[in-house]
């Protein structure tokens, strides 16, 4: 399937763990990306998902699911 999108925005509840849900653990699994300690996705300083770069495409990440990142606030559900 091919999918043509400016934006894609997934709710995953208020459990970040990876695998409370499945298209994270698919994402990470699939791509095999970093974890941090804390079992959260790694991000740069933009929020985004470095490892998922692509030739005109990027994929960002934000909130308890980055959680440990470079801005504390938004690592929280009150971010």
């Amino acid at each position: 399937m091919k999918l043509t999108a400016d934006f894609i925005i997934d709710a995953t509840r208020l459990d970040a763990k990876i695998n409370a849900n499945t298209f994270l653990e698919d994402l990470v699994t699939h791509y095999n990306l970093p974890l941090k300690h804390l079992e959260r996705l790694v991000v740069a300083n933009n929020f985004e998902l470095v490892e998922m770069r692509n030739t005109k495409g990027q994929m960002y990440a934000a909130g308890a699911i980055t959680l440990g990142g470079f801005y504390p606030a938004v690592d929280n559900f009150l971010g």
